[in-house]
């Protein structure tokens, strides 16, 4: 792959068969480059003008190399593959030119080269559909889910066509369309005596015609029938999903209940808050000031006793009455001037009016004694507060966990207006349904109105065909086209149905023996991959069941076409059969450990050449162990990016042969690379 989408400059992986060594994978981050690789193989085959898979399927080129061009300049994408058919080699080169247009890739010409042994073909694209045409790719390309359609009972065409492309039993049919067309000229001839005989009337042109018209009634017929039952389908699906919205109305019920007492609940929330608010705005001050208050008031004692405040109880009118009588409290004269008398002077000068400091002392001293208790009494109702808080919010957060669990159950199935387009659609689907059963019936009609006139056509062809030697030795021919057509068509109907009872008895052995249960899988007469339970009821298949018997149907269906292949060498007349790679793009989807290692273990006995591309999450030691015998190459695609949005342990890695390998790295621009794996 050179400039190919993700792939920047010139890529190249091999897949090789080494030995008997047949499976080669490739690991990769989603979104990197595994599924560009199904569709390069794709694209390189079969071209196109769009990609087949994925999104973004107009773009071509490699957005760096786009980036690279200046306005109006071009650069070429192109895909080669090298691969081996019954010992001759092909090259195939398919490109295109892509122009710069602004911000838009326009896509050119697209060119393909095909060289087998080393000499160019004239007809390119022939020459690869001879070998495996576009209508046999789905057989052997799967992208993803693509996998399980085979096990679609509504296509049983998918598997019939498969047989008849695969065991190239189609080459019988085109001999078939040969002597058809020979038949037609004798007819033309023996009409043309005919009218030369005087003879009007040409039955063998109108036999043609009717043919041609039931050939095309029968194919709407068909078409039309097969219209009907997918919209039966429909209906049963539209009819499965309003059922499940009428069971999931009780949980909207539920749900409203609980969203009623979660309102409540944050409802007593604010006011248990409000409550706290209000009882820390009104005691906080004076609890958590108590300490401080104490500290006051023992300062306070010490400095009336070192006399820098007066005692309680001593005012400035009792002072004044001592000195206006000159008696001391002890019943000594108070001498003006002398030491007694000078101290209560200086006793004066501090005392206050009305003995204002003694009652402002007596104030706080009564003020510390009566809040002594609010400290404790504020943290007790403030720890009953906090825990009535924590309570209600554990019971809002466990109410608001069953909300959302309820609203996951209910979106499953339920958006308030999907009933309504439901019922809308039901009607809608059932009208179709109702069109397509009287388009039934008037192309039986017709077809038996054709077929009437068939039989007409065919007696007046009788009566012409004697009317000379000639016509005769033409109706012989004809009859001989006729006879030959017939065997034809019945060794087709042998052919097919020995190989679908072959078929079907080895994949019910591969089925029983992978799946490990009471179910038995067979192909039935109409061509259907049906899974039958114990009680020998057909059953609906799991995902995992229909990609499983897609897969066996697959591998048991190429491992006849080899053994079909292998005795061309004793029977010059056989025509041989295909023997194909597989190619499969993410097989796993969602399934646990075991269905995935018993799909694995379908995967590796798919063909003589088996592709599979897988992330990292599908790959675990039990799948590596699974493979590790019939590994021939591995290869991890390594995304290089200009900015990692992950944290360091959790970088996308794959474990790979016991060792660790890193599946993105920084680099100035983005592109992706693939490397190869060592297998040990």
């Amino acid at each position: 792959m050179t400039d190919f989408r993700q792939f920047e400059a010139r890529n190249q992986i091999d897949f090789s068969n080494i030995d008997d060594k047949h499976v080669s994978v490739v690991i990769a981050s989603n979104g990197v480059g595994k599924t560009t690789i199904l569709t390069a193989l794709v694209w390189c085959l079969y071209g196109g003008k769009k990609l087949p898979y994925g999104d973004l399927t107009e773009q071509f080129l490699n957005n760096n190399t786009f980036d690279n061009l200046e306005e109006g300049e071009q650069a070429t994408a192109e895909v080669v593959l090298m691969f081996e058919d019954r010992k001759s080699k092909y090259i195939v080169t398919r490109s295109i030119v892509v122009t710069k247009e602004g911000s838009k890739q326009v896509n050119g010409p697209i060119s393909l080269d095909v060289v087998i042994d080393n000499v160019t073909q004239h007809y390119a694209q022939e020459k690869i559909d001879t070998i495996l045409g576009p209508s046999m790719k789905e057989y052997f390309f799967f992208d993803g889910e693509g996998i399980g359609k085979l096990a679609d009972s509504s296509r049983p065409d998918l598997v019939q066509k498969g047989i008849k492309n695969v065991m190239k039993i189609d080459t019988r049919t085109t001999a078939y369309d040969l002597i058809k067309e020979a038949k037609k000229t004798f007819d033309k001839e023996s009409a043309k005596i005919q009218t030369n005989s005087g003879i009007t009337d040409i039955p063998e042109e109108r036999i043609d015609q009717i043919d041609d018209q039931l050939v095309v009634k029968k194919s709407n017929l068909s078409k039309a029938i097969e219209d009907r039952d997918i919209y039966e389908k429909k209906l049963l699906a539209i009819d499965k999903e309003l059922m499940q919205i009428k069971e999931t109305k009780p949980k909207i019920e539920e749900r409203k209940r609980f969203e009623e007492e979660l309102k409540s609940v944050e409802s007593e929330l604010i006011n248990a808050h409000n409550k706290q608010k209000d009882l820390v705005t009104k005691n906080a001050y004076l609890a958590l000031s108590h300490e401080a208050f104490s500290n006051v008031s023992n300062i306070i004692e010490d400095k009336q006793k070192r006399g820098e405040l007066p005692l309680i109880g001593i005012g400035k009118h009792f002072i004044e009455e001592l000195m206006k009588e000159h008696r001391c409290i002890c019943g000594e004269e108070l001498i003006e001037g002398g030491s007694r008398y000078k101290h209560l002077e200086n006793i004066m000068k501090r005392a206050t009016a009305k003995s204002e400091l003694e009652g402002n002392l007596s104030s706080l001293g009564s003020f510390v004694e009566s809040h002594k208790n609010d400290n404790k009494d504020f943290i007790s109702r403030l720890k009953d507060s906090r825990h009535a808080i924590k309570e209600l919010e554990k019971k809002k957060s466990r109410l608001e966990q069953e909300i959302t669990r309820i609203t996951d159950e209910i979106d499953k199935w339920l958006d308030y207006d999907k009933e309504e387009r439901l019922d809308l659609k039901r009607t809608e689907t059932l009208n179709e349904k109702d069109e397509k059963i009287k388009l039934i019936a008037q192309l039986e009609i017709e077809i038996e109105q054709l077929n009437t006139e068939m039989k007409k056509a065919k007696k007046d062809l009788e009566v012409s065909q004697s009317i000379s030697e000639e016509v005769s030795l033409l109706r012989n021919r004809i009859s001989f086209c006729e006879e030959a057509m017939s065997m034809l068509e019945e060794k087709n109907k042998e052919e097919i149905e020995s190989i679908r009872i072959e078929l079907s008895e080895r994949l019910a052995n591969r089925f029983e023996a992978m799946l490990h249960s009471e179910k038995k899988a067979y192909l039935d007469e109409s061509f259907r991959l049906v899974v039958v339970g114990k009680d020998g009821n057909v059953s609906g298949k799991s995902r995992g069941e229909a990609k499983l018997i897609s897969l066996i149907f697959i591998s048991t269906l190429i491992e006849l076409a080899k053994e079909k292949e292998m005795s061309m060498e004793n029977d010059y007349l056989s025509t041989g059969a295909g023997v194909y790679p597989i190619i499969v793009d993410s097989p796993y989807g969602e399934f646990d450990a075991v269905y995935k290692k018993t799909i694995s273990t379908a995967l590796k006995e798919l063909s003589p050449q088996v592709i599979i591309l897988l992330n990292q999450e599908q790959w675990n030691e039990d799948i590596e162990s699974v493979f590790h015998d019939s590994l021939a190459h591995a290869y991890r695609l390594i995304a290089h990016r200009p900015k990692l949005n992950y944290l360091e342990g959790e970088r996308n890695r794959v474990y790979f042969n016991k060792t660790t390998y890193d599946l993105e790295v920084q680099d100035d621009r983005e592109f992706t690379t693939i490397e190869k794996l060592e297998i040990k």
